[in-house]
């Protein structure tokens, strides 16, 4: 039989070393939680043509819809996301400086009026990098 006094030092041991190591983990995972508002499709190829029928001259939401179209699902939309950086898969040029197609996986989506809790879900987005023409 166990001892009252062995029984409340393990839970004091716990208390004292567990808890904060789980918390320091948390608190490392939640700064790797970044926001961000764009364009997020399911494949990088997808990107790609976004940028390449926008350089054309459509409008953003027609090219869009455009790709979810040709796609015969929605795709691709536009949305302000938290997510998890991931891999970057390619660097592409936009306008006058160049982005990032970088796999994200998305752990919140915004609604406009709150943040939903998602299950980790693998999508693309093109992050800004900075002009590397000077």
């Amino acid at each position: 039989m166990q001892k009252p006094i062995d029984f409340l030092f393990r839970c004091l041991i716990f208390l004292f070393v567990a808890v904060p190591v789980f918390a320091l983990a948390q608190t490392s995972r939640a700064q790797q939680i970044a926001v961000d508002a764009g364009l997020v499709c399911s494949h990088p190829e997808e990107l790609e043509r976004y940028i390449a029928l926008y350089h054309e001259g459509d409008s953003a939401e027609a090219v869009v819809d455009k790709i979810n179209h040709e796609t015969g699902q929605s795709a691709c939309g536009m949305m302000t996301v938290a997510y998890v950086h991931g891999e970057d898969i390619k660097t592409i040029s936009i306008g006058d400086g160049f982005g990032a197609i970088v796999k994200i996986e998305i752990v919140g989506i915004f609604t406009g009026t709150e943040w939903l809790r998602t299950q980790p879900t693998q999508q693309f987005m093109i992050l800004s990098v900075q002009d590397r023409r000077a």
